[in-house]
């Protein structure tokens, strides 16, 4: 037998060997998940994906798919798998939007696109993303919503959590060209706020204060205000 012949059937065999060995590392009981965890987000939706995976072991995962089930969750931007000392854990990125829930539906709205969510999602996302309810039921707004809604969304982010527990609801106002404003409730000091102009975070501030003052000791009727980027108005 030439070298060369016995060189590809070394060859051959040792491909084969690797190839054995690689396919049972994945099915022998080794590296068992005992425990899985969701770091990030963790909604039923993400509980769904990871909780099968307990009890299994960790070489037999298919890690690809369990990433990708994730990923096409509409508030996660990205995933990641990690495994240490018997716990697996996924790793979520959020997306950038916030939700829009209209008659019992959820939807997350990102900067291209709405994309309808699971609604038993919506208590854990509470704390990721400002929710806009539509009392009146209707679909997100086709013109979308006014520069003024928009400049919310961004404020609430950086407002401090003494004012931002106060605002109970951000409610969907219809305008009559078919773009949308926000109302923010603030059921405790019985009021509502009205965004006319693009307003930032210190300015939703001082509103409350505002009305915190005017109401203090007081048990009014419900009140509502207008707010401009200088000024705010009781309506």
């Amino acid at each position: 037998m030439r070298r060369s012949e016995r060189a590809s059937i070394a060859l051959g065999a040792s491909v084969f060997i690797i190839m054995v060995l690689f396919l049972s590392f994945r099915y022998l009981p080794l590296f068992p998940v005992k425990d899985v965890q969701a770091v990030g987000i963790s909604t039923p939706s993400i509980e769904k994906i990871i909780l099968p995976l307990k009890n299994r072991y960790f070489p037999s995962l298919d890690l690809t798919g369990v990433v990708s089930d994730a990923r096409k969750l509409p508030y996660i931007s990205d995933a990641s798998i990690t495994y240490n000392k018997g716990v697996l854990q996924l790793e979520t990125v959020a997306e950038d939007g916030f939700l829009y829930l209209s008659d019992g539906k959820l939807s997350f709205i990102s900067k291209d696109s709405v994309i309808d969510a699971d609604i038993r999602d919506l208590e854990a996302l509470q704390s990721f993303f400002p929710v806009i309810y539509s009392p009146s039921g209707e679909d997100f707004p086709s013109g979308g919503f006014d520069s003024a809604a928009l400049s919310v969304l961004a404020a609430l982010r950086e407002l401090d959590e003494e004012h931002r527990d106060l605002i109970d609801i951000i409610e969907s106002v219809n305008n009559n060209d078919g773009s949308a404003s926000l109302a923010l409730v603030l059921s405790s000091l019985n009021a509502g706020i009205r965004i006319r102009e693009a307003v930032s975070a210190s300015n939703i501030a001082y509103s409350i204060d505002v009305i915190r003052n005017e109401k203090r000791g007081l048990n009014p009727h419900f009140s509502e205000y207008a707010l401009y980027s200088d000024r705010l108005v009781r309506l």
